[in-house]
């Protein structure tokens, strides 16, 4: 019976001693996926601050080209509504400066458009030009 107990308390021992090693099995395993883990978030994150430093850069290019833009944009107002396509409010405007003694060829001007919804008064014309020297020469001539 001494031996049987003796037995058992021996595999208890090895249970127990078996059991403790797989704690510290099952503890290094989760450590090694945390940080294996915690390295990839890392360089997603630093991928993700690359990114969004990429953006704002970008941002700051595409703000600066549309101010580039708008430079050569030029507001003509009280020209008079009626034109039914674009051709024709083009036209206005060769007209309207050919009036005022201010020459322009076709190729000066890259876009008109008009702004706003139709009301009463006539709306303002945006009329881009392809220069901003140009759109100098008329604001200057207009003085």
């Amino acid at each position: 019976m001494e031996d049987i107990t003796k037995i058992l308390k021996s595999i208890q021992l090895e249970l127990a001693e078996q059991k403790k090693d797989m704690k510290e099995i099952e503890i290094h395993i989760t450590n090694n996926i945390n940080k294996n883990i915690n390295e990839h978030f890392k360089i997603i994150e630093h991928k993700y601050d690359q990114l969004n430093e990429q953006i704002q850069n970008q941002e700051k290019i595409l703000d600066s080209m549309e101010r580039h833009n708008r430079k050569k944009n030029l507001v003509f107002f009280g020209i008079e509504e009626g034109e039914k396509s674009y051709q024709e409010l083009e036209n206005k405007i060769f007209k309207f400066l050919n009036e005022v003694n201010i020459p322009c060829e076709r190729n000066e001007i890259e876009a008109v458009k008009r702004l706003g919804r139709n009301k009463e008064k006539p709306r303002p014309i945006t009329v881009t030009f392809t220069t901003i020297g140009k759109k100098n020469i008329i604001t200057k001539s207009e003085k």
